[in-house]
């Protein structure tokens, strides 16, 4: 995934890190809650960047810890790392959340209450994410660059925006009448 890549990249780009270190920094900036980042997915991305000469390995012993391995971006993954920022820069991804908005156009094939039920638990979960991300909010608000601010704060606006139309749709449930009406205009 995209986002793997670029964290991974864009970490290496910073300065040399062995996987843990990586892991750290994600969750020091919360990637891990906002892009969704799991160390498995870096261990994964590292495997596969070592495999395509974006890093190079080299192993470090310190103490009595065991060996463990330093990965060093190249000059490929620089060149990497900069189309994968432009491409992200650029990419628009309408309908991003392809299976909701399918399932919104489908709504009508189950009962009015189910739809009702499972509207409400994606608002809860939404509401439950907003608090998160809010918090995060105001723990980065005054120590972030406006880069990774910026990042946080549209966060928040995209969720916000989730939960207003969650229950935008379930008003408009709540309202339907003739639900099989709905159904057989098409």
């Amino acid at each position: 995934m995209t986002r793997n890549r670029l964290a991974v990249l864009g970490l290496l780009r910073e300065h040399p890190r062995h996987g843990y270190q990586i892991d750290q920094e994600i969750k020091k900036r919360s990637m891990d809650k906002w892009a969704n980042i799991a160390i498995a997915s870096v261990y994964n991305t590292l495997t596969a960047y070592e495999k395509k000469g974006l890093v190079t390995v080299k192993k470090e012993k310190v103490g009595n810890m065991p060996e463990r391995k330093v990965y060093h971006i190249t000059s490929k993954g620089i060149k990497e790392l900069a189309a994968l920022v432009e491409d992200g820069l650029i990419k628009i991804v309408p309908h991003s959340n392809v299976v909701f908005l399918l399932s919104v156009g489908f709504i009508t094939n189950i009962p009015p209450k189910k739809a009702l039920e499972a509207l409400i638990k994606r608002k809860e979960q939404l509401e439950a994410h907003l608090a998160m991300v809010n918090e995060i909010y105001h723990l980065h608000k005054k120590f972030v660059p406006f880069n990774w601010f910026y990042i946080i704060d549209s966060c928040l606006k995209r969720i916000q925006t989730a939960v207003n139309e969650t229950q935008y749709l379930i008003s408009k449930v709540k309202t339907i009448k003739a639900w099989e009406t709905v159904l057989k205009q098409h």
